[in-house]
């Protein structure tokens, strides 16, 4: 056997093997991934808490569960609306409420979005906050409340909205996009606990 020949014949063997493998589909490989950003969609998820407890002065609705992040990453956010039904006043409230993660205190405190008016301004109130510090840097959490009125709600139920948040205290700014299906689903949910039937 001359050299040619066994070149040859090495080169089909090769060619063969080479074929075998790519013949095998990369996508039938199971892989467990799990995106950071990922966003965790249940539109029936809309909590309804206190409505037959006689101990609790109002009812509350939130959307907490409605869509939100795997990990709430530095810098970024989530929201939802939350809601509350005065049972002895027989008068509903309604609230967007954010959770905010950056690097450090930002003090959320300003909030602007458009309305058929115009710009429209909103100041925001803080309610909550926490730091958790780890090998990378630390995350400073920050809770804020927004409080709504029944129109913009029903307005962002058809066209969504985006909701500019700020501080008046550091050069920072973040924007919500508020989903219009989830303002929809929200204001749905209150209407059933509004005519008492959830």
């Amino acid at each position: 056997m001359n050299l040619s020949h066994c070149s040859g014949i090495l080169a089909v063997c090769l060619s063969l093997v080479l074929g075998c493998v790519q013949t095998t589909p990369t996508s039938s490989r199971p892989k467990e991934t799990i995106r950071l950003d990922e966003t965790i969609r249940n539109s029936a998820a809309i909590r309804v808490t206190g409505h037959n407890d006689p101990l609790e002065a109002s009812v509350k609705v939130d959307t907490y569960e409605y869509c939100r992040p795997r990990f709430l990453l530095r810098d970024s956010h989530d929201w939802f609306f939350r809601g509350f039904y005065h049972k002895k006043l027989k008068e509903a409230t309604y609230q967007l409420y954010v959770i905010f993660n950056s690097r450090t205190w930002i003090f959320w405190d300003l909030a602007r979005f458009n309305s058929p008016s115009g710009l429209s301004r909103r100041e925001v109130k803080r309610v909550g906050s926490d730091v958790k510090c780890g090998r990378y840097g630390c995350d400073h959490y920050e809770d804020v409340i927004m409080e709504l009125d029944r129109s913009t709600l029903e307005r962002w139920g058809k066209e969504g909205a985006v909701v500019r948040f700020a501080s008046s205290r550091v050069d920072a700014t973040q924007d919500i996009h508020v989903d219009a299906q989830e303002a929809t689903d929200f204001l749905k949910k209150m209407d059933g606990v509004l005519a008492g039937g959830i």
